[in-house]
């Protein structure tokens, strides 16, 4: 298992940052969504923000869920939390199953690090059109360890 997610999270990883989103010249605000809402804690700082993508897709006959996200106040950031499953559903996926990697103003701040054990999503409910679940462990900041808390998030599909 883990000789096929290595590929696959890179593959995710450069899809994710390959795509940028649309920057509206607008500037409208996004709105917090109570069904759709991501957050978590570092070094006392909270994160938190809407989700605008959440998906399943088979890739070499294992599903991998991704949940997109954005910041909805203060700078400009954007999440993803990626994890495999056979099949997905509710369950612990630790790392190298699971994967965060969070861009602030256009450059990652906090990633996973696939050979480091400590990184966790936990998938608490889910159906045909909506997950919810948890996250927390380590994560890498320029190559330091960081401890995400309090992680949460909330989709519909």
């Amino acid at each position: 298992m883990r000789k096929i997610f290595l590929p696959i999270l890179a593959m995710m990883v450069l899809a994710f940052t390959g795509c940028t989103k649309e920057e509206s010249l607008e500037e409208m605000p996004i709105v917090e969504d109570q069904n759709n809402s991501w957050r978590f804690v570092e070094g006392g700082t909270e994160y938190r923000g809407v989700v605008d993508t959440a998906f399943i897709e088979l890739i070499n006959g294992t599903e991998v869920l991704t949940i997109e996200g954005t910041v909805t106040s203060g700078t400009q950031g954007n999440i993803a939390l990626l994890l495999v499953g056979d099949p997905v559903g509710v369950g612990n996926y630790p790392s190298p199953l699971s994967a965060l990697f969070y861009i602030e103003n256009g450059a990652f701040k906090y990633e996973t690090d696939p050979a480091t054990p400590g990184f966790t999503i936990g998938i608490t409910q889910f159906s045909t059109t909506s997950v919810a679940g948890t996250f927390s462990g380590l994560v890498k900041e320029d190559g330091v360890d960081r401890n995400v808390t309090e992680g949460s998030f909330k989709a519909t599909f």
